[in-house]
């Protein structure tokens, strides 16, 4: 499932290995990396960085929505109301 990762953005749920949050020098210092060999997105559209997404594809995405916002639409999309248990299974409404 996609999910929205702020400014008309979206991610493959799938794809999300870590949400960090952009704090301190190794935050700084992941993102230098990560630009240097290619593998960093930015979609913030200019905004303030308020999140770290680590695909595991091992590129990093850039975002303007808070982690917990994230988390938050990671978790309703994992919550299945057809077993009522987090599953990622397709059951028919």
């Amino acid at each position: 499932m996609m999910i929205s990762i702020g400014n008309s953005n979206f991610l493959e749920s799938s794809y999300i290995d870590e949400i960090l949050a952009p704090l301190g020098r190794w935050a700084a210092r992941f993102k230098r990396l990560a630009a240097e060999v290619g593998m960093l997105i930015r979609a913030t559209d200019g905004k303030r960085i308020k999140s770290m997404i680590k695909l595991k594809t091992q590129h990093i995405v850039l975002s303007s929505l808070e982690p917990e916002t994230i988390r938050s639409k990671l978790n309703r999309l994992d919550f299945c109301p057809a077993c009522a248990n987090n599953c990622r299974a397709v059951h028919p409404m």
